[in-house]
């Protein structure tokens, strides 16, 4: 990945060979995809409360989702950590 910014003392600096819009793009591009984790994340815990109400905690599918549910988290969570 080409980096857009620098670092350095006093704060945060657009590099010097990037656009500003380049990386306006790339930060709302950022924001649409924690915007798209967060609405899976939603779906995949409804999912999970239907089958623990239908008492089916102990299939197959169940424990997919809740896998799928930790690695969307973990996803979410580092992505959001860095903003």
């Amino acid at each position: 990945m080409q980096r857009m910014t620098v670092r350095r003392a006093g704060g945060v600096f657009l590099a010097e060979t990037a656009a500003p819009s380049a990386a306006m793009d790339r930060l709302a591009n950022l924001e649409d995809t924690i915007e798209s984790l967060e609405q899976e994340l939603q779906i995949i815990l409804d999912q999970l409360e239907a089958l623990r109400q239908s008492e089916k905690t102990r299939t197959v599918t169940y424990r997919q989702l809740l896998a799928n549910k930790l690695s969307t988290q973990d996803l979410l969570d580092r992505l959001t950590r860095s903003l």
